[in-house]
């Protein structure tokens, strides 16, 4: 149990606390996240004020947001729907700077990695826990019964939002440099993965299973530990899986014999063919932030090549990289791009220097995977409850790479 000292944190104004509370507000829905978020840029900006946080400790970050700043305003001006792009600008903002808040808590204040990482463990398997009860009773505890929408969907504490998994796939990862903090957690490590996996697969989340599925085979892989044990884990898995999708006809129609069905056609295909039609429109500085849901209607996306362009409207793309290229243009896809190389030939590089870091590395590189790998359904980057889930991300990363140099 940790003790939080009150009168030690006052001189952060409490910010530390305000930043555990964030992994919380992502159960308890967007109004917490925008209301503790906001939060933490008001204390932030005052600690700067006070003196708190040395700016020149941070001066490149703030120089990155200048020049995003610049950027994001021609976007705005030229966007299709200025008052849907002001709106997303705004909450881009408070997310960059929710982001340096997150960093500045994991480089200055003591402990903060472990109880964030910990707080971060214990909703994740909490969610995993409330999943586990909902599939085995049909009612989970809190009332919330299974949703009948593509499929049987587990969504837990989320309710009506079927999101339950990927919130555990998103999270597991980062959640886990807690859990190898102790020599117990070690020894768990492999099976508590694998019971994840199952009860993301439970939860009917396609892209998520998918995602978490390949995001521990990479983690599986690459973990030093002896071939037996590794193999004979392995096998494990994929006999349980097997054996649940031969059991579960709703799991097998629903990630096999859908997706064969319509692999050639289908409605994301539609996202993707109007986002990209929509990007030739605004090569350079897209459409505006979040105006896919608005100029798909137009008539001229209507002829794209797939007999579901009736259904090519959606708040998103459905894939980050085909929403930043759409609404950002090509400069925003060439930012984006480019931090993420960035990301992965580090995390490579480093990996392989066989430094004591290796256990972290591997599990910010699954993490990481899971977030941006390009060939997958995904919900918006911009928006309040997936988008918050990038940004904790790289305030794991940057603070990472900050101790390794």
């Amino acid at each position: 149990m940790v003790y939080y000292n009150f009168k030690k944190h006052k001189e952060f104004f409490y910010l530390d606390l305000i930043v555990y509370l964030i992994p919380i507000s992502i159960i308890l829905g967007n109004l917490i996240i925008n209301i503790l978020s906001v939060i933490c840029l008001f204390i932030y900006f005052t600690l700067i004020f006070k003196g708190k946080i040395l700016y020149k400790n941070y001066k490149n970050y703030f120089n990155v947001f200048y020049a995003l700043m610049i950027f994001f305003l021609v976007n705005l001006a030229l966007s299709s729907n200025f008052q849907l792009s002001l709106v997303s600008l705004l909450g881009f903002i408070r997310y960059y700077f929710l982001f340096l808040a997150i960093l500045f808590c994991l480089n200055e204040i003591k402990d903060f990695k472990n109880i964030f990482s910990k707080i971060i463990f214990i909703l994740v398997l909490f969610v995993t826990i409330d999943v586990s009860i909902q599939h085995i009773f049909s009612i989970d505890l809190f009332g919330n019964e299974i949703t009948g929408s593509h499929g049987r969907r587990l969504s837990g504490p989320f309710g009506d939002e079927g999101v339950a998994g990927s919130f555990i796939s998103k999270l597991f990862f980062l959640s886990c440099i807690y859990l190898y903090s102790n020599n117990l957690g070690k020894k768990l490590l492999f099976s508590i993965i694998i019971i994840s996996v199952v009860v993301v697969i439970l939860t009917n989340e396609r892209s998520a299973s998918i995602m978490f599925l390949s995001g521990a085979l990479i983690f599986f892989l690459f973990y030093n530990n002896n071939f037996f044990y590794k193999f004979t884990l392995f096998s494990f898995a994929i006999l349980s899986i097997v054996i649940l999708f031969n059991l579960n006809n709703n799991l097998k129609s629903h990630f096999i014999e859908i997706p064969v069905k319509f692999f050639k056609d289908n409605h994301h295909k539609a996202h993707f063919l109007a986002s990209y039609e929509i990007f030739k429109d605004n090569k350079v500085f897209g459409s505006g932030i979040k105006t896919f849901r608005y100029i798909c209607n137009e008539d001229k996306y209507s002829k794209i090549n797939t007999k579901y362009a009736s259904n090519r409207c959606a708040t998103h793309p459905h894939n980050i990289y085909l929403e930043i290229l759409s609404e950002t243009g090509l400069l925003g896809f060439s930012i984006i791009i480019l931090v993420n190389f960035y990301i992965l030939f580090f995390l490579i590089f480093n990996f392989f220097k066989k430094n004591n870091s290796n256990y972290e590395i591997l599990l910010l590189f699954s993490s990481f995977f899971i977030l941006f790998w390009p060939l997958q359904t995904t919900g918006a980057f911009f928006s309040t409850w997936n988008g918050i889930f990038y940004w904790i991300f790289f305030s794991y990363f940057f603070y990472f790479k900050r101790i390794n140099n």
